[in-house]
C-alpha cells in the first residue's frame, strides 16, 4: 500500500485524498494517507503543539475547531476504514493523547475539554476477540461521543460506547465504558459515578491566583457548564420504584434538536439509565449460505463484507413517546428501534429530518411536552414500522422482531403489541392474518394514530433488516408462522410470482415474460389476489419459484428451512436483495437476473423515481438464463 506522508496545508492527490485548510504549511502536524477518498478539516484559527494523523483506510475524516486562546493540544490520531474523528473547538492537553476509530466508528469530542497526560479516546480495541464456541467477534468497535467542558485526568481513558456528558470530570486511571451524565464525577474501572451536581473551572489551583480557591466567587467561573445533573433523582431507585416513579413524574421534554442512538450505541449509553432493561439477547453471526447464489451481472456479489455480523436484542424501556411510523422517543434520544436499518453510520427515518449523522428534528407531530399525551401503562411490544401498511415490510423485518417472544412474554403475562396503520383508514385485514400466525389475536394488538406515551415498551433488533443482513433467530418464527397459516390449498411445483397493474416499478413486457415461464411449466400467480392461507401453502409447497422482486416475492419468508431454488427479476434502481437474504439460510439456488431501469438514481444519489420506475427484460439474454436456472 502507497503511503504519502505530508504537512498540514492545503493539498490533494490523485487518490481522491484531500486537506481542506486555509493557512500557511505547518510541520507540527504530520498526515499520512495509505488509502483513498480521506479528508482533513482544520479551521484557519487552530493551535496545536503536535498532531500526527494516520489513515489506514478509505473514507476517513478528520476535523478540528478552532483554539483562539492558543491552548495547547498533542495527539497521536489513528483513523481507520469509514471512520471519523472530530475535535471541537478550544480542546487542550497537557501531553499527546492517543486516539483511534476504525471499522466505521466515529469519535466526538467536543469543545473546551481539557484532557491532562496518558490519556486514550479508543473507539476499537486494537485486535479481535471471539467467542470460542460461536467464533463470533465480542469486541465490535463502537462510537464514542465526549461532550463539551469534560475533564479528563492523568490516565483516564475511554472506550468504545462510552458517552460523558458536558461538564463532568473523569478521574485518574479511570476506564470509560458506557455513560456517563453531565456535570458529575466518574471515576474507577469501569468509571462509576461519586459525585453528582458539580462544575469545574480550568484555573490551576498552584500555579494561578488567588492560592486558595475556596468558593467560585475568587474565580470567574462559564456558566454555561454550570448545571444540575441530569436524572439524578431517582438514581438509587429499585426497578419496581422506578416504575412507579415513571407514573407520578413529568415526562422528559423533546427539544428541538434530538441525539439519534445507532443499534450498537444503545447498551453502552443507557446501561446505567432508570429507563433501559435489557430483557434477552442472542450474539451476532457471520455470513454462511447453506446455497448456491448466481446474478446475471455483477450488481450484488456473494461478499461477507457486504453483511456484517449483528447482535440481536430485547429491551424494555420506560417512559417513551411512540409515534405512528416507527418512532419512539425518549427526550433529547430517538432511539435506535426508530430505524428500520440497523446497520450504518447515519440512521434515518422518512418521519424526521436528519440534520447529521448524529441528530435529527424533532418529528412535527410531537409536542415538546409530552405531559398532556394519552398515556398506556399496559406493557407493549412494537410492531410498527416506518412502511407501515406496506405488505412486505410485515412478514420480514416486522415479524423478524418477534425471535424473542416466547422469553418476552414470560415476563409480561399482559403483553400487548401496539402497530399504526400506515395512512389507511384502518389496520389491514392481512396484516391481523399474519400476526396471528405469531401467536398474536386481534384483541391484543392495539393501533396508535397519535404520539403516544408509554409507560412500558418492549423492543427488539430485527432478525432481518431488508438488504443488510439476516439472522438465524428469524428461521423459527417464520416456520412456526407458515404452520399455522398454511392450510394447503395450492401444492404447485413451480411457480411464476407476478404482479397485477398498476402497482410500482412495472415490467413494460410482462405479458412475454410470464408466458415465458408457463411455457417452461410455471403456474403463475397473483399473490395479492389470494387468501394469505393460500399464498403461505403455495410458498412453503413450490420447489421452484421466481418471479419480479418485491412484496409478493418476499413470502418466501415462509418456505424458510425447506430446500427451494429461487430466480428473482429486478430492475438495477431498485436494487434490493432481501430475498437473497431470506433464502441464504436454507439449501438451494438462488439467482437474480438484473435489468436496466427506465430512471436512474443521480449519481452518488437515491431517488424515489429510479426506485419505482419500470424496465424491460431482455428476453433474448435472459432466457438463456433462465434456461441455466431451471436446468442445472
Amino acid at each position: 500500500m502507497n503511503v504519502d506522508e505530508v504537512a498540514l496545508g492545503p493539498y490533494e492527490d490523485n487518490r481522491g485524498n484531500r486537506i481542506e485548510f486555509d493557512g500557511p504549511v505547518d510541520n507540527k502536524v504530520r498526515i499520512r494517507f495509505r488509502g483513498s477518498n480521506c479528508v482533513v478539516r482544520v479551521d484557519k484559527a487552530y493551535h496545536v503543539g503536535a498532531l500526527a494523523i494516520d489513515f489506514n483506510g478509505d473514507n476517513g475524516v478528520f476535523s478540528i475547531g478552532s483554539n483562539p486562546l492558543k491552548r495547547s493540544f498533542s495527539a497521536s490520531v489513528r483513523i481507520g476504514q469509514d471512520s471519523t474523528v472530530v475535535v471541537g473547538s478550544g480542546v487542550s492537553s497537557t501531553a499527546g493523547v492517543v486516539i483511534s476509530a476504525v471499522e466505521g466508528s466515529k469519535v466526538s469530542i467536543g469543545d473546551d475539554v481539557m484532557f491532562a497526560s496518558e490519556n486514550q479516546i479508543r473507539a476499537d480495541d486494537g485486535h479481535p476477540i471471539f467467542d470460542v464456541k460461536t467464533g463470533v467477534r465480542v469486541n465490535q468497535s463502537q462510537d464514542i461521543v465526549i461532550g463539551a467542558h469534560v475533564w479528563f485526568a492523568w490516565g483516564a481513558v475511554a472506550l468504545g460506547g462510552a458517552e460523558v456528558g458536558s461538564g463532568s470530570v473523569v478521574g485518574m486511571r479511570a476506564i470509560v465504558t458506557g455513560a456517563v451524565p453531565n456535570n458529575c464525577v466518574a471515576v474507577g474501572a469501569p468509571a462509576r459515578v461519586v459525585r453528582r451536581d458539580v462544575a469545574w473551572e480550568r484555573p490551576h489551583l498552584g500555579l494561578e491566583e488567588p492560592f486558595y480557591k475556596l468558593v467560585s466567587t475568587t474565580i470567574d467561573i462559564d456558566e454555561r457548564y454550570w448545571n444540575l445533573t441530569r436524572g439524578a433523582d431517582d438514581a438509587e431507585l429499585t426497578s419496581t420504584e422506578r416504575l412507579d416513579a415513571a407514573l407520578d413524574r413529568a415526562p422528559a421534554r423533546v427539544p428541538p434538536v434530538l441525539r439519534k442512538v445507532k443499534e450498537r450505541e444503545a447498551a453502552g449509553i443507557f446501561a446505567d439509565t432508570d429507563f433501559y432493561d435489557p430483557l434477552a439477547g442472542v450474539p451476532g453471526e457471520g455470513f454462511v449460505t447453506a446455497g448456491t447464489f448466481e446474478e446475471n451481472v455483477p450488481f450484488l456479489g456473494v461478499r461477507p463484507e457486504k453483511f456484517r455480523p449483528i447482535a440481536l436484542e430485547a429491551r424494555m424501556w420506560r417512559d417513551v413517546v411512540a409515534s405512528p411510523g416507527q418512532l419512539l422517543v425518549h427526550g433529547k434520544w430517538i432511539l435506535p428501534d426508530s430505524f428500520r436499518r440497523t446497520i450504518g453510520e447515519n440512521p434515518r427515518s422518512k418521519w424526521v429530518r436528519s440534520l447529521d449523522p448524529l441528530t435529527a428534528s424533532r418529528p412535527g407531530n410531537m409536542p415538546e411536552d409530552p405531559s398532556a399525551l394519552d398515556v398506556v401503562t399496559r406493557p407493549t411490544f412494537m410492531l410498527d414500522s416506518e412502511h407501515a401498511g406496506t405488505y412486505g415490510h410485515l412478514p420480514t423485518e416486522v415479524m423478524s422482531r418477534l425471535w424473542c417472544l416466547p422469553e418476552v412474554s414470560s415476563r409480561f403475562n399482559d403483553l400487548q403489541f401496539a402497530v399504526s396503520a400506515g395512512g389507511r383508514q384502518s389496520y389491514p385485514d392481512w396484516g391481523y392474518r399474519l400476526l396471528a400466525g405469531c401467536g398474536i389475536s386481534p384483541d391484543r394488538i392495539i393501533v396508535i394514530d397519535r404520539p403516544t406515551r408509554f409507560v412500558r415498551m418492549v423492543t427488539a433488533t430485527p432478525a432481518l433488516s431488508l438488504s443488510q443482513y439476516v439472522h438465524s433467530a428469524a428461521l423459527p418464527v417464520w416456520e412456526h408462522a407458515a404452520d399455522r397459516l398454511s392450510d394447503g390449498s395450492v401444492r404447485c411445483e413451480k411457480v411464476f410470482i407476478s404482479r397485477t397493474a398498476g402497482l410500482v416499478r412495472p415490467c413494460r413486457n410482462q405479458d412475454e415474460v410470464e408466458g415465458w415461464f408457463a411455457d417452461h411449466g410455471f403456474t403463475v400467480v397473483y399473490p395479492e389476489t389470494m387468501p394469505i392461507s393460500a399464498q403461505v401453502s403455495m410458498f412453503r409447497n413450490a420447489k421452484k419459484i421466481a418471479g419480479f422482486g418485491g412484496s409478493g416475492l418476499l413470502n418466501v419468508v415462509f418456505s424458510s428451512g425447506r430446500a427451494q431454488d429461487l430466480l428473482v427479476i429486478n430492475s438495477e434502481s431498485y436494487g434490493t436483495w432481501t430475498e437473497f437474504l431470506i433464502r441464504k439460510l436454507n439449501p438451494g439456488k438462488v439467482a437474480y437476473y438484473w435489468c436496466e431501469s427506465e430512471i436512474e438514481h443521480p449519481k452518488g444519489g437515491w431517488s424515489m423515481a429510479a426506485f419505482e420506475s419500470g424496465f424491460t427484460v431482455d428476453m433474448g439474454d435472459a432466457s438463456v438464463f433462465f434456461s441455466r436456472w431451471l436446468e442445472e
